[in-house]
């Protein structure tokens, strides 16, 4: 998975994030769309946005690349829509 570590960081508690799934070394989970690189970003695929609770993971071989895994809350599901 190409990821840009543009955040890193958890999400402020009860901001409202635009979340993707994505596997996430072979399991499927949620990632805020602004870590998802722009050329791996799908035109009107789910999108869910809403309010989550997440953590950041080191993944990779290393564990030295860093991804905020989001857990949803209260969400709302609707499509990616690309300019």
């Amino acid at each position: 998975m190409n990821t840009a570590p543009y955040s890193s960081t958890p999400l402020a508690p009860g901001s409202i994030t635009q979340c993707v799934m994505r596997d996430v070394e072979g399991m499927a989970q949620y990632v805020p769309l602004e870590e998802v690189h722009p050329s791996l970003r799908v035109d009107g695929e789910p999108l869910w946005v809403g309010t989550w609770t997440s953590e950041v993971f080191g993944i990779g071989p290393s564990k030295t690349h860093k991804l905020t895994i989001c857990e949803p809350q209260k969400v709302t599901r609707t499509r990616l829509a690309l300019n």
